[in-house]
């Protein structure tokens, strides 16, 4: 493997510095210009458009960031080792917060379904491993297809969350809703 070269380095500084500006200002001005957005970041248009030609592509990669997210949060709450209920009600208000921070790409989510539909397939997702361990060991059924039941936490998370983001849930009760519904989906035992 080559090591990364100094050229490398900048680009992907550059292009996390146009991404957390991003995450700084669009909570707050949804619309904001990729001018505004260059600005935050301390960089100038060009090398924003270069990283990103289009408002959309920043959209995708701040939706990635999502995925990412939720990885992480996912992984923090399973890694705890808990049984799997507690660890499927823990979920719920760890999942929550990730639609909770990224409220503002609520309007815009057709533009992230494709990279939110891959991370639902990906073999190395974090909850496709706890869900097929509690299989294994009959806590969650096995007969059930592992992969839909990847799918239908997602849907549930973004269920969940569309009800938060109009108001209908605060965001307690979306986490706490959430992972009693995964519970009563899914547990063999509760």
């Amino acid at each position: 493997m080559e090591p990364e070269t100094h050229e490398r380095k900048d680009a992907r500084r550059n292009r996390e510095a146009v991404i957390e500006a991003a995450l700084a200002i669009l909570p707050d001005d949804p619309n904001a210009s990729m001018a505004t957005i260059a600005e935050r970041s301390g960089l100038g248009r060009t090398t924003v458009y270069r990283h990103f030609p289009a408002r959309s592509d920043l959209i995708l990669a701040l939706f990635e960031r999502v995925i990412e997210e939720a990885r992480e949060v996912t992984s923090s709450v399973i890694e705890e080792g808990r049984p799997t209920t507690e660890t499927l009600r823990a979920l719920g208000p760890a999942i929550i917060t990730i639609p909770d921070r990224f409220r503002f790409l609520h309007g815009v989510r057709e533009l992230g379904e494709g990279v939110i539909n891959r991370s639902t397939t990906d073999p190395n997702q974090p909850v496709r491993h706890f869900v097929e361990a509690a299989q294994h060991r009959g806590d969650i059924d096995p007969g059930l297809p592992t992969q839909w039941i990847v799918s239908t936490i997602n849907a549930l998370a973004i269920a969940t969350a569309t009800e938060m983001n109009e108001g209908r849930l605060s965001v307690d009760d979306a986490g706490r809703i959430l992972g009693e519904t995964m519970v009563r989906a899914f547990a063999t035992r509760r």
